[in-house]
């Protein structure tokens, strides 16, 4: 009898309340919350038609069985600004608050561990210790929370130092790291660049290793990681072995740096299974291109009303004797250990690709071009960031209207050459990959394949050598202008003494030179790859017309078995042709 009195009575109450203007209001704010929660999550969606406009053109542009951009943010901006609106409104604010006042609060605990010892040599010890796994880990928990990770699904087990000196996981914004802060006695690795002003004395307290983008001191960086995770009384390493974040629709290639020690690792599985239908923290590129700041994700965060994470701790991996002779072999096994848990591919992205797209963006370029699995090009051509950089470079100054794509006769006015003939068809279709059309174009992806293939060539110089011997008619050692339109001739039927003196001017430097060296040659061959294809293509041409034989392939690249006595004929007929060449000028 009396629960029945006692819910009444509350029945009652609530009644009464609702009756009232305060509470009238707050029947209307629930209301309309409920109401605004359900058409944000699963009916704004529809109307954004410019955001599934833009997905549907990158979905197009993409091969049918290409890997998944995982540096890409595909959730519609809209969607956030409507966030943003409610309850956003509300709590972006309060919550901003509290995350100032945790950070300066972090900073200021962090600053006296700082002050009072050695952080940098040795594990911490006594209170220091105890203030760190007390205060330290309890304010990184409450970050959590203020940005709205309420609750965090854990399955599985940690493992203890003992059992598992590394931990490494997937990465997708900061808060993998907060976590594990929280959670784990641990210190991480993270890059230099975000030991940032006030948070850094918490990261020193919390003995973080930092790490150089250039490169710089990564041996140190190898051996402080090889040091902590085999001596005694040192946290867990943790690190995240995709060295940059990711959208979570696949896993990149891990770096070997976590591997070199040759001990235990547990692996992490980060899940957050809100992102699909409302707040997406990934610390990646947004659809429209720029990429998003730290901050930009955070408010995104704190506009929710909660924000679910899972985490999985995987079963410990022991290397075999070959993974610890070599780590690579270790990082690929447990890379695809943690990409089982989360039912996600392993593609050849790498760091480098995450790169390429901020230059790709600072170049007013859409990333998507950029984000090319640079691991494939390494692997295969053993191509660097420089060198992707520069090739982005040219191929923004060739597609011209900004669409991603290049025509045969942009590809042709980037080398200086007349669009006739098969050798330019040729060299393009090589790229693409198909049979070239007047409507043909290449991407970013297919022109960098090409050029690297060239570069690729070119070991010890031997290509450009061949090169060089081909044009070299007089044999004398020295190309002068009227070689050069001779053999161009044999490809360009159309060329002009304009376009050979533009690309001879390109060789030697200097307008007034009269020849090009072998050196200088063979220079700017290694500097421009396009025109090692053009010229490796033009010396199998004439070597085809030599022969007499057909073509091997439907590129004319020919018989490469000719004596040179025949090719020696050849060219020099058509050295003695380049006199009236040298007197002609073809408009």
């Amino acid at each position: 009898m009396a629960s029945v009195t006692t819910s009444g009575t509350l029945v009652g109450y609530i009644f009464d309340v609702s009756n009232t203007v305060s509470g009238k209001i707050a029947a209307g704010v629930v209301v309309f919350s409920v109401l605004w929660e359900f058409w944000v999550r699963y009916k704004a969606e529809e109307l954004d038609e410019r955001d599934v406009k833009a997905r549907q053109a990158m979905k197009e542009a993409s091969p049918a069985d290409a890997p998944p951009n995982p540096f890409l943010n595909l959730r519609a901006v809209n969607h956030y600004r409507r966030r943003y609106i409610w309850p956003g409104a509300v709590l972006v604010p309060l919550r901003l608050c509290g995350v100032v006042s945790v950070l300066l609060f972090a900073g200021s605990i962090g600053w006296v561990i700082c002050a009072t010892g050695d952080v940098r040599d040795k594990p911490l010890t006594g209170w220091r210790k105890t203030l760190l796994d007390t205060v330290g880990r309890f304010t990184a928990r409450l970050m959590l929370f203020l940005v709205g990770f309420h609750y965090v699904e854990v399955r599985g087990k940690a493992a203890t130092p003992a059992e598992a000196p590394v931990v490494v996981g997937n990465h997708r914004g900061p808060f993998e790291p907060l976590y594990l802060i929280a959670s784990h006695d641990c210190c991480l690795v993270s890059a230099a660049e975000n030991r940032w002003p006030i948070i850094r004395y918490g990261m020193d307290a919390l003995q973080f290793i930092f790490v150089e983008r250039a490169g710089k001191g990564r041996g140190q960086v190898v051996e402080t990681i090889k040091r902590r995770a085999t001596e005694g009384g040192w946290p867990q390493v943790a690190l995240f072995p995709e060295g940059t974040t990711t959208n979570g629709k696949a896993l990149i290639k891990f770096k070997a740096g976590a591997f070199i020690p040759g001990v235990p690792v547990q692996p992490v599985a980060f899940e957050f299974p809100n992102s699909e239908v409302d707040i997406d923290p990934s610390w990646v590129f947004g659809v429209k291109g720029p990429s998003m700041g730290l901050f930009t994700v955070t408010l995104r965060l704190m506009s929710s009303w909660s924000n679910p994470m899972r985490v999985t701790y995987l079963p410990v991996v022991h290397p075999t004797k070959e993974e610890k002779e070599n780590p690579a072999v270790f990082a690929e096994r447990v890379r695809r250990v943690i990409a089982a848990e989360l039912k996600v591919p392993c593609t050849e992205h790498e760091l480098e690709d995450a790169l390429l797209a901020t230059a790709a963006v600072k170049s007013k370029m859409d990333p998507e071009q950029a984000v090319v699995e640079f691991g494939k090009f390494k692997r295969l051509w053993n191509m660097t960031l420089v060198d992707a950089r520069g090739l982005l470079e040219e191929f923004r100054k060739l597609d011209t209207d900004q669409d991603g794509e290049v025509t045969i006769e942009q590809f042709a006015t980037l080398l200086g050459v007349p669009v006739d003939g098969t050798l330019l068809a040729g060299l393009f279709a090589t790229m693409n990959n198909k049979s070239v059309t007047p409507r043909s174009t290449i991407n970013f992806r297919q022109f960098l394949s090409g050029m690297a293939k060239a570069s690729a060539t070119m070991e010890g110089h031997e290509k450009s050598e061949l090169c060089f011997d081909a044009c070299d008619l007089s044999r004398d050692g020295k190309l002068t202008e009227a070689e050069l339109g001779a053999v161009m001739k044999l490809g360009f039927s159309s060329v002009t003494k304009q376009q050979v003196h533009e690309i001879f001017c390109k060789m030697t430097g200097d307008p007034g030179k009269k020849y090009v060296t072998r050196e200088q040659f063979t220079g700017f061959l290694k500097a421009t790859p396009e025109y090692l294809l053009v010229f490796d293509m033009l010396r199998k041409v004439a070597d085809v017309t030599v022969s007499g034989h057909e073509p091997e392939s439907p590129l004319g690249l020919g018989n490469p078995r000719m004596s040179s006595r025949q090719s020696f004929i050849r060219h020099r007929k058509a050295f003695l042709d380049s006199k009236t060449f040298a007197n002609t000028d073809r408009a």
